[in-house]
């Protein structure tokens, strides 16, 4: 299907403005907690990992951290889980009515690529070839775990087909959020042959190329990091950098004010957050964050 717009009819939709969002870091730095207290509700949280959601709700209702909530965690959020990759795209495309969620949130895109599909691929080529009668299984546990291109392509096919439907989402005015785990770039050096940390950050996700295509996927892409006080006391929210050297990131839309001139960084709390995105004006960097420093 082609869709054509003028500029006039961009500008009078009555959608309201969504945006689907990457944020990665290191095990639990707060992507999941920030996401469950600061996003819009209802919230749909689909939960990607071998992992139970209800902690990270029970986490999210510290008293300490309740500035930061929005709506009634108890009641305002549903959780999604699946046991198949045939049911995760059956889900997105058509098999839940997200009509009645404003926030949706994918929590573990590093665990679906980098183990779930990944080991639900292997399986299936493993038990072809188990059942090519012209072929002898002479090594099972070796064999189980190779592919090497042929799974690779695969993963990244069902990745594809899993964020596809998520951006679809966004566009129809859905807060779409995708979570992944921080992998530190390395290399292995000429001479020494050992390998390098190059000082670069990327979402860990299985593929050579694939995260290097997150930007063609994501409105914005932020690094989340620990925040702390001039004492080194870690402080809450986490910081989200969404500009800067050395790490994956992006944003789009104009600029906010109190930003021209320096990268977009702040804490990790979406009702601030996206005040900045939608407008890219009015207000000053406190906007995003009270405390949220560059460094």
């Amino acid at each position: 299907m082609i869709r054509i717009r003028t500029g006039e009819e961009m500008f009078k939709q009555d959608t309201p403005p969504g945006g689907i969002y990457l944020i990665y870091g290191e095990s639990g730095v707060g992507k999941s907690v920030s996401c469950i207290q600061s996003l819009p509700k209802k919230l749909a949280f689909i939960m990607g990992e071998e992992r139970d959601t209800k902690r990270f709700v029970e986490a999210a209702l510290n008293p300490q951290y309740q500035d930061c909530v929005v709506g009634d965690l108890r009641k305002d959020i549903t959780d999604i889980t699946y046991d198949t990759i045939e049911d995760l795209i059956e889900l997105l495309n058509g098999g839940l009515d997200f009509s009645p969620y404003t926030s949706i949130v994918y929590d573990g895109l590093s665990y679906f690529m980098n183990v779930f599909a990944k080991q639900e691929i292997e399986d299936e080529i493993f038990q072809a070839k188990v059942d090519d009668k012209s072929r002898k299984v002479k090594r099972p546990l070796v064999e189980l775990t190779k592919g090497g291109l042929e799974v690779a392509g695969a993963v990244q096919n069902y990745a594809d087909r899993i964020l596809r439907p998520l951006k679809k989402l966004s566009q129809q005015g859905k807060i779409v959020v995708v979570t992944c785990f921080l992998e530190e770039y390395t290399e292995r050096d000429k001479e020494s042959k050992q390998l390098v940390y190059r000082g670069k950050k990327f979402p860990a996700l299985f593929g050579i190329k694939f995260p290097a295509n997150m930007p063609g996927y994501f409105d914005f892409i932020g690094l989340v990091e620990k925040r702390a006080d001039n004492m080194g006391n870690i402080s809450y929210p986490p910081q989200v950098r969404f500009e800067g050297e050395g790490f994956l990131c992006k944003w789009t839309g104009a600029r906010p004010r109190g930003f021209e001139n320096k990268p977009i960084i702040g804490s990790l709390n979406f009702s601030k957050l996206l005040a900045l995105c939608n407008k890219g004006k009015g207000g000053d960097n406190d906007t995003i964050s009270k405390s949220g420093k560059e460094g």
